[in-house]
């Protein structure tokens, strides 16, 4: 049998087994919060087409890695999530059974499917929180049933019947983790967050394929775009960059609701619900001109199939919600939220200072774990936020949060962070006259804005080791001390900036050889955004809290503060005219190996 012979067969096959519609298996056997998982002829026909074209055309030969470039909640996650349980429990792949086998039962080959995401935390909650939910809601608890009996059934890797296998995993930075599995499909979730390198070796693990393009395998990433510039940004312009179409009841003419970097949708869309038709202005439903409408290409003989959408054309969604998030219009969204959350847009790179991907490129020790005591030789600089926030309890904005660099040469390396567990003044004192003495501290700055009377305390115990801080407005001469108060005076835009430069420069050093250990406080370094301000006719960049808590940041700055004080002996370079700063050690303290609260 030659190769045009096999490829003919397999067609056929293609054909035959593909009669079972994926979109119809997961109406049929899915639901949502116990409700039927209605996706057809209800405004969402723009996913019914995404649906089959990963289930069936990205599983042929010819088939192309597909980016989806979207906003925030438009299903997306919930669609890779029922098309896991359709590969899995569909009936359509796997080796048969010998009963099959008899029955002249025709299956494609088993399949094995990694559905990813860049950090540990964000697989745990999207396994408590969707999969195990949508796994049990299941109709007649198909999916359960189809597992494989004694096989392997933890949170995440289950095996299946027909040796199907479903791994639900992080990459981390670099994705060595994933080296021991093999998988035919990988739904990268959450894509705007993942470092390259750990793209690059994950997919490697395709190599061996059963399904897609030979070695390559069906490769799908999605997420919520940030800023220009960016590895997500440069696949999407590899892709074919299809838009969703509306079809005029009319004229019968398709026209895009909307495309990125365009303001065509506010003439469009009229109110609530109805829209004009940009070619003859006939007004309509907007669900029905949806659910008969294509998604059209723009850009021919591209590398990837590219789907770009947002919440315009969601079912549940009127002009006057888009609005409402307008900036404009409310005060808690950003320019940066609005443009990549809501109209599903690419944000300039100054919008966005700090990204997950920056840090894991530039700032990650793979192979340093933090530490659980400082060097004998090597001081340590601690900062300090002060906050009511405690993981696990109600009330609070804020974490109280440490941060311990070392100095190596030009290079700052983080050598723990502790979000503090309490919300008690003696508690807090405790803690961190345990770290002094643990991590062999020599300087330490300490927020003066909620946590005055700790300061206020710890200097009474630990004299001058111990600085507050009060921001410090002016732009040029951004630090200042005066000896006599223990207070330091710090601009705190010019105090991020020189942190975020650092980082850029591969200058701050995280210990990610426990990524999960840490994992918070990339996210806290990265929930900031960027605006600029111009003083006395020269420009200069602000940067104001994210979405997300940013303490760990905070405290980051501070330590880094520590540093550049005992540095600059003061913050000035005529060393001759400060008198030396007095450091009186504090009662020695008894080492414990663990203290309640400090993790």
């Amino acid at each position: 049998m030659n190769a045009q012979e096999i490829q003919e067969i397999r067609g056929q096959l293609f054909k035959q087994i593909f009669s079972v519609d994926p979109v119809s298996w997961v109406e049929n056997n899915l639901t949502m919060d116990g409700e039927s998982f209605g996706i057809r002829g209800k405004g969402r026909k723009y996913l019914v087409d995404i649906y089959r074209y990963i289930a069936i055309n990205a599983l042929k030969p010819n088939g192309k890695p597909i980016v989806i470039f979207k906003g925030r909640q438009v299903e997306a996650s919930t669609m890779a999530l029922a098309l896991d349980f359709y590969f899995m429990a569909s009936g359509i792949f796997g080796t048969p059974t010998h009963e099959e086998m008899l029955a002249g039962v025709k299956k494609l080959s088993r399949i094995k499917v990694l559905h990813c995401f860049p950090q540990d935390k964000q697989t745990d909650r999207f396994i408590k929180e969707k999969a195990n939910p949508f796994m049990n809601s299941a109709r007649d608890d198909i999916v359960n049933k189809m597992k494989l009996k004694n096989g392997a059934d933890t949170d995440r890797i289950k095996q299946f019947i027909g040796d199907n296998s479903l791994f639900m995993e992080s990459t981390g930075v670099t994705g060595d983790r994933l080296r021991n599995l093999s998988a035919d499909v990988i739904f990268f979730d959450e894509f705007q967050d993942f470092v390259v390198r750990a793209i690059s070796n994950t997919t490697k693990i395709q190599m061996a394929s059963r399904h897609g393009p030979h070695g390559k395998g069906i490769q799908v990433y999605f997420g919520t775009p940030k800023e220009k510039g960016s590895f997500f940004e440069k696949t999407w312009d590899k892709s074919d960059k299809r838009y969703y179409n509306l079809l005029c009841k009319r004229c019968k003419r398709y026209f895009p609701m909307f495309v990125p970097g365009t303001e065509d949708w506010k003439e469009i869309w009229i109110r609530e619900q109805i829209i004009s038709c940009p070619h003859c202005h006939e007004l309509q439903d907007k669900l029905q001109a949806v659910d008969n409408g294509k998604w059209i290409p723009t850009v021919k003989g591209a590398a990837y199939v590219g789907f770009h959408f947002n919440r315009f054309i969601h079912p549940d969604t009127t002009k006057e919600l888009i609005m409402d998030l307008a900036p404009e219009n409310n005060p808690l969204t950003t320019d940066r939220e609005y443009r990549n959350e809501v109209l599903g847009e690419f944000s300039s790179g100054e919008a966005t200072p700090m990204t997950p991907q920056i840090i894991g490129e530039n700032c990650a020790d793979l192979n340093r774990s933090i530490s659980r005591v400082g060097s004998l030789t090597v001081p340590t600089y601690l900062g300090i936020d002060w906050g009511k926030k405690v993981d696990g309890l109600s009330g609070g904005s804020s974490y109280s949060v440490a941060v311990l660099i070392e100095a190596h040469g030009d290079v700052m390396k983080i050598v723990n962070a502790f979000k503090l567990d309490t919300r008690g003044f003696s508690k807090k004192i405790e803690i961190i006259e345990e770290i002094f003495k643990r991590y062999n501290v020599k300087q330490a700055v300490a927020d003066m804005g909620y946590g005055e009377d700790l300061v206020a305390e710890l200097q009474s115990r630990l004299m001058s080791r111990v600085l507050g801080w009060y921001h410090h407005a002016n732009y040029r001469n951004p630090y200042k001390f005066k000896q006599h108060d223990y207070y330091i005076h710090a601009n705190k835009d010019r105090m991020v900036e020189h942190a975020f430069e650092l980082m850029k420069n591969g200058k701050i050093r995280f210990p990610f050889k426990q990524q999960a250990n840490i994992e918070w406080l990339v996210d806290h370094c990265c929930s900031m955004e960027a605006a600029q301000k111009i003083v006395k006719g020269q420009v200069f960049n602000t940067y104001i809290k994210g979405s997300g808590p940013n303490d760990g940041l905070v405290a980051l700055t501070y330590a880094l503060l520590a540093y550049k004080f005992v540095m600059t002996r003061g913050f000035t370079m005529d060393i001759m005219k400060i008198r030396p700063f007095q450091v009186k050690n504090p009662k020695p303290l008894a080492i414990t190996g663990y203290v309640p609260g400090m993790r």
